[in-house]
């Protein structure tokens, strides 16, 4: 028993003296001379032919990770940092020892690039902004751009996901319209007009699209009640190629029959 409380009070004053010299300074030193610092962190960003400026930013966010102490390392601080950024889908952050870190970053796939007022947003497919670029570059030249939201789109990137809800839901429409143009009617969109509808309280697009053979198609949608006209649009469209019409333009967007203009006049 005597020994006991002998062991416990040296404990104790060995304790209180690395509390006095610097307890986490003791901490990070005693894992140096282990040998349990970061020697090596392996990013990892999916997709990696992604354009999305975030890249760059968390590729400077990891180089100060190397040399610190691995015990210093918090795993759950570190990916909640990364998950707070716009374009982040996923990420898992592991310590592997003696001496590794392991980072995996999955990125939100941008459908769209909308025009804002002096800078270009990137959306995913669920209408989310994930972040902004001055100009577009070779990859994203090749994404549908979005126009008619300039005057409305202002602040930081966090605050539009927060504010602009509705927006929001017209552009998810709009990808999903988009992905059914290219993969069961054949057209590529290359640019998007959006306004308002104030009457119907929906969103209007009016649509630049190309087939393969290089038709060239104006097609104005209505937001949400496109569905059940597509394949009224497949059938004018396979009518006008049967004409050998290579330009036409097609209003989709009231109930009822399709309209269609081309050189020739209105059908």
């Amino acid at each position: 028993m005597a020994l006991s409380i002998m062991f416990f009070f040296a404990g104790r004053s060995i304790f209180n003296k690395i509390e006095e010299v610097g307890g986490r300074h003791f901490f990070q030193s005693l894992a140096s001379w282990g040998g349990f610092t970061v020697q090596n962190v392996a990013l990892s960003i999916q997709p990696e032919n992604s354009f999305l400026p975030v890249t760059e930013r968390l590729k400077r966010q990891v180089l100060p990770l190397e040399g610190r102490s691995m015990w210093s390392i918090s795993p759950q601080r570190i990916s909640h940092q990364i998950q707070s950024y716009p374009s982040v889908d996923m990420v898992s952050v592991r310590r592997l020892w003696p001496d590794r870190l392991q980072m995996e970053v999955r990125l939100r796939e941008p459908r769209l690039a909308l025009r804002a007022r002096d800078t270009w947003i990137f959306i995913d497919r669920n209408g989310y902004f994930l972040a902004t670029d001055r100009g577009l570059k070779k990859q994203s030249l090749e994404l549908p751009q979005v126009y008619g939201l300039e005057d409305q789109l202002v602040g930081e990137i966090d605050d539009m996901n927060r504010v602009f809800s509705k927006e929001q839901l017209w552009l998810k429409d709009l990808v999903s319209l988009v992905e059914i143009l290219q993969q069961q009617v054949g057209l590529s969109v290359w640019s998007v007009s959006i306004r308002e509808n104030l009457w119907a309280r929906s969103a209007v697009f009016e649509i630049s699209a190309r087939s393969q053979k290089g038709e060239e198609f104006g097609i104005v949608f209505q937001s949400e009640d496109w569905k059940d006209r597509i394949s009224s649009l497949q059938f004018v469209l396979s009518d006008l190629r049967s004409r050998e019409v290579e330009k036409a333009n097609i209003n989709a967007a009231h109930s009822g029959r399709l309209y269609v203009e081309t050189k020739k006049g209105l059908n």
